[in-house]
């Protein structure tokens, strides 16, 4: 994206266009994975669905309309407005409250109040990267994290977003720690984070797809995707998975349940524990 940043102030020089989707829950995840493929750079839920945005240069309407053609065509709209060169700073302000889970991690942006009395703090500036850790299924992967020990092991995290699982793994003293996105705001937006974090000696971003896993076996990956992308990708998960190692997958629905098992226990995985708050799941498994 051209932008213009300083240490207090950033604002964007180019007009966005920015797109209010209202669509079913159960298909919302696979609809952002979508649009992310057509350059979409960011997305923020509403009560109703998501907003989308991108460069108004870049919209094509009739993009939106074949690559959603997958779901009913009452079954999902949108409407649009430009977004002016704007100070984002504002917005995160506006948009992005912390969030504390349990007295085990607190997920604050620079304009929130550190309290003390949290074991892990996970510095984010969301920018337009999509993973703020306001969406139940990040605080699902969360909780999980909270119940298991990574110290001194290597970490994977699919779809990383702006980064906050793999940058709590890192503070909690994981070995050393890769996160992989597809969409390149995204990857520069992790790469900030962990700077902020000071996490730069443990933990590094890549941008691509499940292509990019590198060469050596992890421990312990985390993938907060989406059904579509679970279903297609858990095997070479395990591929890249150590004996008795743990993957940790959010981003479903309970009813999505019946068909990532098969999918995982064929892949030679089996099932440790489960989670669920509202509509969404996490489920651990160990590789077997």
């Amino acid at each position: 994206m051209d932008a213009e940043q300083d240490s207090s102030t950033y604002i964007t020089k180019q007009t966005y266009l920015a797109l209010a989707f209202c669509l079913r829950p159960e298909v919302q995840e696979i609809a952002m994975a979508l649009l992310m493929s057509l350059g979409y750079e960011g997305f923020e839920e509403t009560q109703r669905g998501f907003r989308a945005y991108i460069p108004k240069e870049a919209f094509r309407e009739a993009a939106i309309k074949e690559t959603l053609a997958i779901f009913e065509p009452q079954s999902w709209s949108y409407t649009s407005e430009e977004v002016a060169p704007t100070n984002w700073n504002a917005v995160w302000e506006e948009s992005y409250p912390a969030v504390y889970i349990e007295g085990f991690c607190q997920i604050i942006s620079s304009f929130h109040e550190q309290k003390e009395d949290f074991t892990h703090t996970v510095w984010i500036d969301p920018k337009m990267s999509f993973g703020t850790g306001h969406h139940a299924t990040t605080r699902l992967m969360v909780r999980h994290l909270q119940e298991m020990a990574v110290e001194g092991l290597r970490v994977l995290d699919m779809g990383c977003g702006t980064g906050i699982l793999g940058i709590l793994t890192a503070k909690m003293n994981a070995k050393e720690v890769v996160g992989i996105d597809i969409d390149p705001w995204s990857h520069e937006n992790g790469r900030e984070n962990i700077q902020r974090n000071e996490m730069g000696h443990k933990m590094e971003i890549l941008l691509g797809d499940v292509s990019k896993i590198p060469a050596p076996s992890f421990q312990v990956i985390l993938a907060n995707i989406n059904r579509h992308v679970l279903l297609a990708d858990i095997p070479r998960y395990v591929e890249c998975l150590t004996d008795d190692g743990i993957l940790l997958i959010s981003g479903f629905f309970p009813s999505d349940e019946a068909v990532i098992m098969p999918v995982a226990t064929t892949a030679g995985l089996k099932q440790i524990s489960q989670k669920q708050e509202g509509d969404w799941l996490s489920i651990r498994f160990q590789k077997v």
